[in-house]
């Protein structure tokens, strides 16, 4: 079980975290503050949805999910999972991927994750081996103009400790961040 915590638009108070499994998150809210808005780049919309891990110094770690969902561009919701680096790992992240639970399951109670990961189909690591070859290894690594469907397939190559699938600057505080082409 990992804690839950759930941000959007709040008329007169801003974007802020709307609902939380925790009684005090504030915490996380100040933790994740900088991760959970989805804003384009230069002039490309951002994607209908990003996904990011994040782990910090104190072994704890975050799966955030981000949804172009909102009134205007980074208004949108962001559900973010978050507990010990021991429950959540980059695998536990990259396996989230297709979870039901984004914004399904009650951001008021714990959550479950899912049993087991599930890889990649072996097309979508073969397809994405060119791609892989090419990639310098030096953290940070940017990527830029990747298919959406490329992504966790490289990243489930790549096995990063952090990383996210959509992010505005190439600064993100990550080891893999994925930037549109523009």
């Amino acid at each position: 079980m990992v804690d839950q915590l759930l941000f959007g638009w709040r008329p007169g108070q801003g974007y802020d975290v709307v609902a939380a499994s925790i009684s005090d998150p504030q915490t996380w809210v100040d933790r994740l503050r900088p991760h959970v808005r989805l804003y384009g780049f230069e002039h490309i919309p951002p994607p209908a949805d990003a996904l990011s891990y994040l782990v910090f110094p104190d072994h704890t770690a975050a799966v955030v999910r981000r949804f172009n969902d909102g009134p205007t561009v980074g208004l949108g919701t962001t559900h973010a999972l978050v507990g010990q680096q021991s429950d959540l790992t980059p695998e536990t992240a990259l396996g989230l991927a297709n979870w039901a639970g984004w914004l399904q399951a009650d951001p008021l109670t714990p959550a479950t994750l899912p049993d087991g990961v599930v890889a990649p189909a072996q097309e979508a690591i073969r397809r994405v081996q060119p791609r892989l070859a090419a990639l310098t290894r030096t953290t940070p690594i940017t990527i830029v103009g990747c298919p959406e469907d490329d992504k966790i397939p490289l990243l489930w190559c790549l096995r990063p400790r952090s990383f996210t699938t959509h992010h505005h600057t190439p600064e993100a505080g990550v080891d893999v961040v994925f930037l549109p082409e523009g």
